[in-house]
Order: structure tokens, then sequence, then C-alpha cells
């Protein structure tokens, strides 16, 4: 009877070793996930993994950090990533996401939300499509700016609300969002999860 008791313990104790181990890689790569910003990749480009439909940056920083640095960015100042780098500009946003903001982000989303403060600092209007179907285009874009649609030789108006706005278009299509805020003008060709990036 002690001979099987101590086999059963044996048994326990392997089975909660190895569980233990099994559990400890995730853990552990879940652990340098957290204390490390996620690669720069395309950043024009969905990730395999990203779940639709497509946070955008606005809607992002709406939720977590409008706050404690304002519609906008309108409490950052003129300091805002002053003397950084891109790669430490990316470094800090992904900082404030995931701790003062409480996000869980995605690689792109990281890059948006920094293209985003980009925009901020440069006064540029900001622009990104979260969705497209089959004849609409969907996305967010800096309030106030004054936005159109280019399809050939076509420019039509599109409407925006808030931060959001939605064009009825064949999105077969070639076609570019034109954005114009303070005299300031930029443009992006349409593609689900595209946004404006900063041109020295």
């Amino acid at each position: 009877m002690l001979l099987v008791s101590f086999t059963v313990l044996a048994i326990r104790v392997r089975r909660s070793s190895f569980t233990g181990a099994a559990w400890g890689l995730p853990c552990a790569a879940l652990a340098f996930s957290l204390l490390t910003p996620p690669a720069n990749g395309d950043k024009n480009a969905v990730a395999t993994m990203e779940v639709l439909p497509l946070r955008g940056a606005i809607s992002l920083y709406d939720k977590a950090c409008v706050r404690c640095h304002g519609p906008g960015g309108s409490f950052y100042g003129s300091d805002l990533g002053k003397g950084k780098t891109a790669a430490q500009l990316r470094k800090m946003v992904w900082e404030m996401c995931i701790a003062q903001g409480g996000l869980t982000v995605s690689q792109r989303e990281i890059d948006a939300m920094t293209a985003y403060h980009r925009s901020i600092m440069y006064a540029e209007p900001y622009i990104e499509v979260t969705a497209v179907k089959d004849s609409s285009v969907t996305g967010e874009a800096t309030p106030g700016t004054v936005l159109k649609v280019q399809v050939g030789p076509n420019v039509l108006p599109v409407a925006l609300t808030e931060n959001r706005w939605n064009v009825l278009i064949d999105a077969s299509k070639p076609a570019t969002i034109i954005a114009t805020r303070n005299g300031k003008t930029t443009r992006l060709p349409v593609g689900l999860g595209k946004f404006t990036l900063h041109q020295p």
C-alpha cells in the first residue's frame, strides 16, 4: 500500500512539474512581449492576426489617452517628440499605450498611433482606413479636416462626423482619400489598414 501511494505521488509530482514547464514557456514569452515593443514592420499593411474590424488610432487615443493629453493631443505642448528618433517616438507611444493607457495593442496599432502622434507634432491631417467593403470605405480622420475621395478623374466630397468618415464607392477601383486642414493636405491611397505618414 505504501509503495502504491508513493508511486501515485511520484506520478503526480512529475505531471505537476511537466505542467509547470509547459505553462512556463508561454508565460515567459508573454512577459518578454510586455517588456519589448513589437518590431516595426510594414506600416501600411494589416497583419494576418489583426482582429477585424480594425481599431483606428484616433479611437484608441480617445479611449485611453484623451483624459491626460487632451482632445487631439492639445495638452502635449510643443515638446511632443522633440529630440526623439522615429524608434524612440514609437517606443514612447507603445509605453503610453500599455502603461498609462492600459491598452493591449497590435503592431499595426502601435504604428498607426505613432503616425497619429507625428501628425499632431506637425499639425497635419491624419487619415486611416479601417474598413473596406465592395461598395464602401470607412475610416478615421483628424476632426475639422475637409475630406474628398478621388476615383479616376472624379473627385467627390466625403462627410466627416467627429473623427469618422464613410464614402460609397466601388472599392475594387483605385481611389485616393484627400485631406486638407489648416492649409496642409495629405493624400492616402485606399487600402485596408492604411494610414498617412509624415513626409519630411
